[in-house]
């Protein structure tokens, strides 16, 4: 098996360790779409190991539809204790017409901030910020549609702090 096919194996069958938004009302998770962003929070992840390793956060739907900009679900955003990080979208598509038969090219990016505890009372990070960072994801010319589209990276920052994390809070953006 490839490691990708692994990384989605584990993905799946780990589906009840995860914290993820499933769409479901239990707030656990919270997600709003305001305008150009969409609002997340995820609790730190139990260990999964995918090829020595760990996932320490995964964030999944994170995707959202804005003024003919689509950024379909399921999509995922994954980030590892060793700080690389992993993006899936299904499509991105941008059908954003400025005027006549012409359009603008817009961004997708994801925002991430780390946080030392996590309240369940309030369901919110909380405490001091550990890191925060603006993770590039693809770029949509005008009538462009992306499928099936994978981005990977690496945060050091985010590797150094990485076992001190316990909630994050993410925002997708479109933004040009």
């Amino acid at each position: 098996m490839t490691r990708l096919a692994l990384f989605f194996a584990a993905l799946i069958l780990s589906q009840p360790l995860l914290a993820a938004n499933d769409g479901s009302d239990d707030n656990d998770n919270k997600t709003q779409d305001i305008g150009n962003e969409a609002v997340d929070v995820a609790l730190a992840v139990s260990t999964l190991e995918e090829a020595e390793i760990s996932v320490d956060f995964h964030f999944e739907n994170v995707g959202f539809y804005s003024s003919r900009r689509h950024w379909d679900n399921p999509s995922t955003f994954t980030m590892h204790s060793d700080g690389s990080w992993f993006f899936y979208a299904t499509r991105l598509a941008n059908f954003d017409r400025t005027w006549g038969s012409s359009g603008r090219t817009w961004r997708v990016r994801i925002d991430v901030t780390y946080y030392e505890r996590y309240n369940a009372t309030t369901r919110k990070c909380e405490g001091r910020i550990l890191h925060s960072a603006k993770y590039p994801l693809a770029t949509v010319r005008y009538r462009q549609q992306l499928h099936d589209y994978t981005r990977r990276g690496d945060d050091a920052q985010y590797a150094k702090i990485s076992g001190q994390a316990r909630c994050a809070r993410r925002v997708s953006w479109w933004y040009n």
